[in-house]
């Protein structure tokens, strides 16, 4: 069910269709929109489509919103690629497969929701590369997780991380979950699991490195409420509160260092070396 987008070029029956809004052939195929008119702002997809085709809204740079229908399946390649003024799209939860490029150059969408349906997304299929930022929000088993998408440079990172995302047995997530080697999907993806997960020693270990290096920056900043905030899942371990209760102490960012004592002696507790000191 590919049809290129030259294929009825020409043809009486194309020219007759091209007066209409919308193309839809076979199983519920787009095969244009409107392409007398590359100067409207809003497309709303009509129910019954299932596959964007191939190129459809390629270079509509005045297209600011697309309403997509429930039903939809399949985003093909290079449906939206180009689409610089588009700035909203919502993925409908039928959604299951997005193209190579299909929204490669969309400068404007700088947030997109993909729906826990989504089984494959193909090479620079998000918007995002080369571009930054740009975020894409993931529906998981354990909530929304941000992932930046400006580095997706190839199909093996992101079927591991959409494998992931649908994975239930913990052990198996663990093992995939080691296997992404970008940063920036653990960070946002570490804390989802150690909540998910609390007896997987190693989401644990992993929240607690991001929540020290956090509540570091955050000390450098002077964010005294994301301190607090931070402090508040108990993750900061004995090992771990005594430098960041040093370097708050040497940034002269007294408050939090009032805070980081306070949780010390209240939730992490004293060495019995410490605690003759104190006496």
């Amino acid at each position: 069910n590919y049809i290129w987008p030259e294929a009825f070029t020409g043809t009486p029956w194309y020219e007759e269709q091209r007066q209409q809004e919308f193309v839809i052939l076979g199983d519920g195929i787009l095969y244009a929109c409107n392409p007398m008119d590359r100067e409207r702002t809003h497309v709303t997809v009509p129910e019954g489509v299932k596959y964007l085709g191939l190129y459809v809204f390629e270079e509509h740079r005045q297209l600011r919103s697309v309403t997509l229908p429930e039903g939809l399946l399949e985003l093909r390649m290079a449906c939206f690629r180009h689409c610089t003024s588009l700035q909203t799209l919502k993925l409908p939860s039928s959604l299951q497969t997005v193209e190579a490029a299909a929204l490669f150059g969309c400068d404007s969408l700088m947030h997109l929701h993909i729906p826990h349906s989504v089984r494959r997304i193909d090479v620079y299929g998000l918007p995002g590369y080369p571009h930054e930022p740009k975020t894409a929000v993931f529906e998981t088993p354990w909530g929304d997780v941000a992932v930046p998408v400006a580095h997706w440079e190839n199909n093996a990172n992101e079927k591991r991380f959409l494998d992931l995302l649908h994975e239930e047995d913990p052990h198996m997530i663990e093992q995939l979950f080691r296997s992404i080697r970008k940063t920036e999907y653990k960070q946002s993806l570490g804390a989802r699991l150690a909540e998910a997960f609390p007896e997987q020693r190693y989401y644990q270990s992993y929240l607690r490195r991001i929540v020290k290096l956090a509540i570091a920056r955050m000390t450098d900043e002077g964010d005294v409420s994301g301190v607090e905030q931070l402090l508040n899942l108990r993750a900061v371990t004995r090992q771990n509160i005594d430098p960041l209760i040093s370097a708050a102490h040497a940034a002269g960012q007294h408050e939090i260092y009032a805070m980081l004592v306070r949780y010390k002696s209240e939730t992490v507790g004293y060495t019995p070396e410490e605690r003759k000191l104190l006496l």
